[in-house]
């Protein structure tokens, strides 16, 4: 079977057009022996962190046409195996995010050190159990209040739609966290701390860890020459999240029932495929604790 030669422009390229050519050359590779030491699940995923809208095609675009091929010949075997190469590559994400993972740390470390004298007390022990919602999806956690503190595990279900890096995005998974409360406002001025416990909020800060697996899919526009292609793809990404989230809660008099509301985010400190969405959070719950 024959190939392309080194010295051939990129854009000369079996199954490559202007634009992917283009995109190709924005990012130093001009030529076919560029392309072939870089690999194309390497070249693709380069080509992705610039031009998200570069689909699959353009992957097996690039593969085949180093073969002198038509992206159509290519077999599912051949595409399956491209994918796996390409997802698997990594850049280095959870390593930028850590000083965001440790700064939710430091601060619910900083709150649990600030209760008082919360060890050396005899702590109630009682079951809890918090429904949530947020616009894309759920939260159900059990657990046990330890004084000021929660402990739990739970589930995370997510539709997020288009919220994420996809059309569509979907799926969920189990975590654990930590949470502690306090009545008033810990770290605000006095007097703003004191109307929250004159209202009957207490205010917290909670930690919890996800463990997800997310379902996606794309809508795919048409081949990269030839005919149109089928009308989407999709994969599934497996990725750690930690969230971080400021609560208010209010205890309804003479029940074991609460509301609560929370502000925080959500980062994707562990990837295990394509990028999946990530970024701010609002909850809304009900909690029931003795």
């Amino acid at each position: 079977m024959s190939r392309a030669p080194d010295h051939m422009p990129v854009s000369d390229l079996k199954n490559l057009g202007a634009v992917s050519a283009r995109w190709l050359e924005s990012v130093d590779i001009h030529t076919v022996g560029d392309l072939r030491r870089l690999g194309p699940a390497l070249a693709w995923r380069i080509v992705r962190e610039r031009y998200p809208e570069a689909n699959v095609l353009l992957l097996w675009a690039m593969a085949a046409g180093l073969m002198d091929r038509h992206w159509q010949s290519l077999s599912e075997s051949e595409k399956k195996a491209l994918r796996a190469e390409a997802e698997s590559i990594r850049f280095g994400d959870a390593t930028v995010r850590l000083p965001m993972v440790l700064l939710p740390v430091a601060l619910l470390l900083a709150a649990l050190f600030a209760a008082p004298s919360a060890a050396a007390q005899n702590l109630p022990f009682s079951p809890l159990v918090e429904a949530q919602i947020y616009p894309a999806g759920g939260i159900l956690v059990g657990g046990v209040r330890l004084g000021p503190l929660d402990v739990h595990a739970g589930w995370n279900l997510t539709r997020r739609g288009d919220f994420g890096e996809h059309d569509n995005e979907r799926g969920g998974g189990p975590g654990i966290g930590l949470g502690i409360w306090q009545r008033g406002a810990p770290g605000l001025p006095g007097a703003a701390s004191g109307l929250l416990g004159v209202a009957g909020l207490r205010a917290g800060l909670r930690l919890d860890v996800w463990y997800l697996d997310i379902d996606w899919w794309d809508r795919v526009p048409g081949g990269i020459t030839g005919p149109p292609t089928p009308p989407r793809r999709s994969g599934s990404t497996q990725i750690t999240v930690v969230q971080p989230t400021l609560r208010l809660r209010f205890d309804l008099p003479g029940t074991p029932l609460g509301l609560t509301a929370a502000v925080g985010a959500e980062f994707n400190v562990s990837t295990d495929g394509e990028d999946v969405g990530e970024g701010a959070i609002g909850l809304l719950g009900l909690r029931w604790a003795f």
